[in-house]
């Protein structure tokens, strides 16, 4: 073995990088290569030092080079020896023949050291035995003048790896080592156990030094941890506060913002701030809103929609886009959006292109299934919605518009198809129903018959579904024309002047009389007063300003141009507040559905006159506005003029439309003038002497069933006014109105306005003793246009940038509502409901107890008391099982499961159950000494348990003359009880045997009697006490004292189930138990019983009207309705504007 130090020395230029170049067979030793590198790297390496030596393997120390010899030269040049692994396969390779022939062009073949890993060496004498040596490479053939020494490896064939645990691996290892060491290899043995013992020390030290410095750095993580804890905690309880309060601002205007933030408050952290907003968010959109319809991303967004219609049922809607005069600069827009309910996403049908036009009506067939919509250039399509192809029903034309005009029960459809053609459609089969020539005026009001003037400028009527038709006998010059109520006549203003009334029988076309109400005036407004009737439809109201297609008030000097037609049900509307003589959706008015047409030929023909003509409408009347101011009437029958007189100038403004209306029962005659959005004087006069009951600056009104009660709207406020008395009731003050529209079936009228710069949508019913605005919840920025279904359940308004909202009218007018349980009139109502929130105990017939069903509104019997005892109340245990019901003489303990009483006891004193319904304790006052004594009792079996001697406390001086009696309240265990005469006199004794454990007689400070039923609170360290002042004190049960206090104002409290809410006051509302804080808007003005918390998660209160309601509490539940509800989550530009950067994964998906 050659020493390191008798190596020649390398060339200068070439420093020595590497202890040894490893040399093998990729393909077979490439493993056992890498163990001899690490562990030459490890051998008798000092701590401080990475490795012993510096060993080349190619596969570890070649960087990414594409010329890979050029490398492998520059490697073997700078290494001191090297070391080949010697195989059968490194043999024939050529790579350790060409690295070999290299090291031996430079270096003595003394640095190369042999390695066999497998195959044979054997030595001839004189040189290796190339036969029978298999594992050398030819290159090394001759190069050995003597026997070399090898390190023999081929024992690890058969063994899973190398280690130097492995004796035989570490000797290999020595042997190796040693000449790259230039030390003995004993010496080298020695050196690595040393190294290796310094090392386990250093470890050790190493080791203890590091446990006590994670000690130190654990105890500093754990309070670095909780520190951090505790900044997260806060940063998301602040970053809920904000967007708790950031929905509670949302709410006017972006309602369904307002939703998915309060849900994400919520879900960010569960604070006081966050439930309280979500309480209120939620629970102000579920009074009414059903839906946001909305477009779909990528869809393109309307410039606005300002028509809209509902199909029967309220399922379906339909809008799009109509411009005004006025509103130049918005874009053609002929896109009609259509919504489906339980679908969140609209789709959009649209025309041909070169045939869009601006869809100014809409209107849906019966099942909903076609939609007709009629463009602002007359084209009028009807659309399959199944399929989504369009019928063209009226052709584009470049013509004036024209109208088309639906059955009110939307079953027909007739419209203008260019000059001289009038075209019909079924809408429940969507087929054509056949044309007629002339001009269309509008649909009478029985749904059959269509109205206008054929070619020859007759005024006829069509039956759509036959080929008979009814010319009228007037050849004759003639402005304005209309049908009375029932279809049954026909009203035209005729003469050269148009100062003459002229009437016809609708069935024959026969003139039935005829008058000239001022000789020579023009007769610029007509309308007729129904048959009374003895009984109206409820809710029937007529509103001033009808029929869907009157948006132009035409009729009044324009008589070849039509400017309207028959109502449209289900709401085509522009919403441009339809006023006097504008359109009001789905209008049912009593009047005369205006309609223009006529001719300017003045035709010689005779009026005619048709005196004393039977068979007309008894009772009916014609009512007359002419230019001079003169407004009267005539009986319907044979045209006598009646009492009634008025006189109401037509201001001379441009473009004047005078409008006469009758009230439903034709008590009020309601006249008006509209010219563009500006509103005029409207009068209420009486129906029979034309006396001014109310005037008012105002676009329209609408009229209760009755007659008593009319409201009217204008530019500045709506407002209710007594017909009779001309009295102003509710008010509402408006900035300016968009639209308007009465329910078909004249119960409700709605308004959308501007107020300080926010939309508002308000619902008046018209049914009410004293009709007031409700404002309705999600009232979105934008809206313009309103819509309701045909049994005007569902309302609709859209607006600006595709906005909608859908309303339930029924919800909104009475939220939360869960029943309406009747009760005599001299009595107030007693509605008890059960824990599960299902069912409620009422007050039945005679002597009775009843418990309605409140998921289905059936009642039943429970209990029928003898006819001598009186009930004076009732109520369910906190767990449901049992109803105690109070006689005059007795309490009686019902039993819910069994349908029977389960036990009797008299009734001395007040009853009353312990917090988990299985105690039962009943006072009994000693008349002698006036002492209460409560004996607790076990419920079924009412076997006693305890009995208590309440404390005679001294009365409180100067508090109230009225001797007070001492207040209690059982456990939820029912084996303790609490009295307290003031909140400064107070105790708590056990129930086995009265002893006192707490006492506290503190008159001196009490500046309140405790008037209301004390209740334990939550946790029952604390007494809930409501005072005389409307405070409701918690006295500490542990030591004598207030600890909080909270002003509640009167009536009943309640805690929830899981001690989280406190319930009651007046308002009613919620407050969280920990904080003290409220939580939401109060819920009930006036709460009238019915107070309790459900096992459901929800709150039950009653009114004073005997209606049950019930609001939702959990927050969980809550916020998936908020999701609902807002059908969306938050937009990318909202994230961006309300949450930190990081997740965008909100509580509801996008």
């Amino acid at each position: 073995m050659i020493p390191a130090s008798e190596f020649p020395p390398f060339p200068a230029k070439v420093p020595i990088v590497y202890d040894a170049f490893i040399s093998y067979s990729r393909a077979k030793d490439a493993p056992i290569a890498k163990a001899l590198r690490d562990e030459l790297h490890r051998f008798i390496r000092p701590w401080y030092k990475m490795r012993a030596l510096r060993i080349f393997l190619d596969q570890a120390s070649l960087s990414a080079n594409p010329g890979l010899w050029p490398s492998i030269r520059e490697a073997l040049d700078s290494s001191r020896c090297f070391i080949l692994l010697a195989s059968p396969e490194a043999a024939v390779s050529p790579w350790p023949s060409r690295e070999i022939e290299h090291w031996l062009a430079g270096h003595p073949v003394d640095d190369l050291l042999l390695v066999l890993t497998d195959g044979t060496l054997e030595w001839a004498g004189d040189g290796f035995d190339m036969a029978r040596s298999n594992a050398l490479p030819a290159v090394l053939r001759d190069v050995y003048p003597q026997e070399p020494r090898w390190v023999d490896l081929t024992w690890e064939r058969s063994r899973d790896g190398l280690h130097m645990r492995d004796p035989r691996f570490g000797d290999a290892v020595a042997e190796l080592a040693a000449p790259l060491h230039g030390r003995p290899k004993e010496d080298l043995t020695g050196e690595d156990v040393r190294q290796h013992r310094l090392t386990r020390r250093l470890v050790v030290a190493v080791a203890v030094a590091l446990a006590v410095l994670a000690a130190s750095a654990s105890a500093a993580a754990v309070v670095a941890t909780r520190n951090a804890d505790e900044a997260n905690r806060r940063f998301l309880a602040a970053e809920s506060g904000r967007l708790a309060a950031l929905a509670l601002t949302d709410r006017a205007g972006r309602m369904d913002a307002a939703l998915v933030l309060a849900a994400e408050a919520w879900r960010t952290a569960h604070t006081v701030q966050a439930r309280g907003s979500l309480l209120s968010v939620t629970h102000e959109a579920m009074r009414g809103i059903v839906a946001f319809p909305r477009i779909r991303p990528g869809d393109p967004v309307p410039f606005s929609l300002g028509t809209v219609a509902v199909a029967p049922g309220g399922r379906v809607v339909a809008a799009s886009h109509y411009a005004e005069a006025g509103s130049a600069g918005a874009p053609l827009d002929g896109r009609i959006y259509v919504w489906t309910e339980g679908r969140p996403f609209a789709r959009v049908l649209r025309g041909p292109p070169e045939e869009i036009s601006e869809v100014r009506q809409l209107a849906f067939g019966p099942d909903g299934r076609f939609l007709a919509a009629a463009g602002q250039d007359g084209d009028v399509r009807v659309w399959d919605l199944t399929t989504g192809a369009a019928r063209t029903l009226a052709a584009f034309s470049s013509d004036a518009m024209r109208p088309m005009a639906v059955s009110a029960d939307h079953r027909r459809v007739a419209a203008q198809a260019g000059a001289g053609r009038v075209v019909f459609a079924d809408l429940l089969t969507g087929e054509p129903a056949g044309e007629r020539a002339g001009t269309l005026f509008g649909i009478a009001p029985d749904g059959r018959h269509a109205f206008g003037k054929d070619r020859a400028e007759y005024p006829v009527l069509w039956d759509m579904t036959s080929e008979r038709s009814v010319r009228l006998q007037y050849r004759g010059p003639y402005e304005n024309a209309g049908l009375s109520p029932d279809g049954r006549l026909v009203l035209l203003a005729t003469g050269g002047d148009a100062d003459r009334l002229s009437v016809f029988d609708a069935r024959t076309g026969e003139p039935r009389w005829s008058a000239r109400p001022s000789k020579g005036s023009r007769i610029v407004a007509m309308t007729a007063r129904p048959v009374p009737a003895s009984g109206t439809a409820a809710g029937k109201g007529a509103p001033l300003a009808e029929g869907a297609g009157l948006r132009e008030g035409a009729g009044l000097e324009d008589s070849a141009d039509l400017g309207g037609g028959a109502d449209l049900g289900d709401g085509a509307g522009h919403g441009d507040g339809a006023g006097l003589g504008r359109s009001v959706e789905g209008s049912a008015s009593a009047g005369l559905s205006e309609i223009t047409g006529g001719s300017r030929e003045r035709d010689p023909g005779k009026s005619g006159r048709g005196g004393g003509v039977k068979g007309g409408p008894e009772g009916a009347i014609v009512a007359v506005w002419t230019a001079d101011g003169r407004i009267g009437a005539y009986r319907a029958s044979d045209g006598r003029r009646t009492r009634l007189s008025a006189r109401m100038t037509v201001p001379d403004i441009p473009d004047p439309r005078p409008v006469l209306r009758f009230s439903p029962q034709g008590a009020v005659l309601a006249a008006g003038v509209a010219a563009g959005r500006n509103a005029q004087k409207l009068s209420l006069l009486d129906a029979r002497t034309g006396k001014t009951l109310a005037q008012a600056r105002a676009d329209g009104a609408a009229f209760s069933a009755d007659d008593r009660t009319a409201v009217w709207w204008g530019s500045d406020e709506a407002a209710a006014v007594a017909t009779a008395t001309g009295a102003v009731g509710a008010k509402q003050s408006l900035d300016l109105v968009h639209a308007s529209a009465v329910s078909p079936d004249g119960r409700l009228l709605a308004l959308v306005s501007s107020q300080e710069s926010t939309t508002e949508v308000t619902l008046w019913d018209l049914t009410e003793d004293r009709p007031r605005p409700h404002p309705l919840p999600g009232s979105l920025d934008g809206l313009e246009a309103l819509g309701f279904s045909d049994d005007g359940r569902r309302l609709v308004a859209v607006g600006g940038r595709g906005a909608a909202v859908v309303w339930d009218t029924e919800t909104a007018l009475r939220p939360a509502r869960v029943a309406t349980i009747p009760f005599a009139a001299d009595t107030l109502p007693r509605i008890v409901p059960a824990p599960d929130g299902t069912r409620a105990a009422h007050p039945g017939p005679g002597a009775s107890v009843a418990l309605r069903d409140l998921r289905t509104g059936r009642d039943a019997k429970l209990l029928d008391l003898p006819a001598e005892q009186t009930l004076d109340g009732f109520v369910f245990s906190p767990d449901g099982r049992y109803l105690l019901v109070t006689t005059g003489g007795e309490h009686l303990l019902w039993s819910m499961a069994e349908g029977r009483i389960a036990g009797r006891l008299p009734a001395t004193g007040e009853a009353r159950f312990s917090g988990d319904g299985r105690v039962l304790g009943v006072a009994d006052e000693d008349p002698a000494t006036g002492r209460t004594t409560v004996v607790a009792r076990r419920v079924p079996g009412l076997a006693e348990t305890g009995r208590v001697v309440l404390s005679d406390y001294a009365q409180p001086e100067g508090l109230t003359s009225t001797r007070l009696k001492a207040q209690w309240t059982l456990n939820h265990a029912g084996d303790r009880l609490a009295e307290t005469l003031t909140p400064g006199q107070y105790a708590e004794r056990e129930v086995a045997n009265g002893r006192r454990i707490l006492g506290c007689d503190q008159r001196a400070v009490v500046n309140s009697t405790g008037s209301g039923q004390p209740v334990y609170a939550p946790g029952e360290r604390e007494l809930a006490v409501p005072g005389d002042d409307d405070v409701l004190r918690f006295l500490d049960l542990r030591a004598c004292g207030t600890r909080r206090t909270l002003r509640t104002g009167s009536g009943d409290l309640a805690f929830s189930p899981d001690g989280a809410l406190l319930a009651g006051g007046e308002p009613l509302r919620l407050w969280d138990v920990a904080t003290l804080e409220p939580l939401g808007e109060p819920l009930l003005d006036t709460l009238q019983g019915g107070l309790q918390f459900t096992t459901r998660g929800s709150l039950l209160a009653a009114d004073p009207q005997g209606t049950l309601r019930e609001w939702p509490l959990a927050p969980e539940a809550l916020a998936r309705r908020a999701c609902v509800l807002a059908a969306r989550g938050l937009t990318r530009e909202e994230w961006e504007r309300y949450r930190p950067p990081g997740d965008h994964t909100g509580r509801c998906p996008a």
